[in-house]
């Protein structure tokens, strides 16, 4: 497994299963061999379609917050063989 960036992308690859990411964090682009998992390509000025969500259910209804990418609140380091996202959500 390694990580490699160009052009402000970043891609993570493990045998055949290639993952790139935008600076933010968000999915660019998901190949398994020659094919492509993610159906959309994105830019880095709207983001990825995909992401994951912490919801918080209240009596006041339901509050999500996306975790990932250029809408989060998080911030994204590359490591030899990782991509790691932090941040806080909600307070």
């Amino acid at each position: 497994m390694a990580a490699t960036i160009t052009d402000s992308k970043y891609s993570i690859q493990a045998g055949d299963l290639c993952f790139t990411f935008w600076e933010s964090g968000d999915l660019h682009q998901a190949i398994s061999g020659s094919t492509m998992i993610n159906q959309l390509v994105t830019s880095p000025v709207e983001g990825s379609l995909n992401n994951i969500y912490l919801r918080i259910h209240s009596e006041s209804g339901i509050s999500f917050y996306p975790l990932l990418g250029i809408q989060s609140g998080s911030t994204v380091s590359v490591g030899r063989d990782r991509v790691v996202w932090e941040g806080a959500a909600a307070g």
